[in-house]
């Protein structure tokens, strides 16, 4: 608060300095997180974990094609962006944390939301990169001709 004046004048400063802090905290974060994970429960889960990460991909994909396909994009770069959108990887890690810290939630519960969460942004992105990556040279001709 004290730098809020001299950063609202230099907005570049305030840009650099936000992003040395998140370079900085969010690894100590996700260390926390992931230090709170069993991977004998996530084996036991694996089911679980199956049946929510097929659910939250097709959840995804139900909410990302439809608006991506009003904006007539090409089918490759509908789908990519289907696949590469909304993965909420931090949220979900940050509200799966504070459940567990709350009592919300248990143990193993944390374990399948957290895997949950960090495979599901994983994934999506490794098949959009992989089969659905859009051709830029065709997207930008496309932008200066529209």
């Amino acid at each position: 608060m004290a730098l809020a004046p001299f950063l609202a004048g230099r907005p570049e400063v305030a840009q650099r300095v936000r992003t040395v802090a998140f370079a900085v905290f969010t690894p100590f974060f996700f260390l926390k997180a992931g230090t709170l994970l069993d991977a004998h429960v996530l084996l036991q889960s694996g089911g679980a974990v199956l049946i929510l990460l097929l659910t939250r991909i097709a959840a995804k994909l139900a909410g990302v094609l439809p608006v991506a396909a009003y904006f007539r994009y090409p089918p490759r770069t509908i789908w990519f962006t289907a696949f590469v959108m909304s993965t909420g990887l931090t949220f979900d890690v940050i509200i799966a944390l504070f459940g567990f810290d709350h009592g919300l939630i248990d143990r193993s519960m944390y374990g399948v939301i957290v895997t949950v969460a960090i495979i599901s942004a994983v994934v999506p992105t490794l098949i959009a990169q992989a089969w659905f990556k859009p051709n830029l040279a065709a997207l930008a001709e496309r932008e200066t001709a529209g």
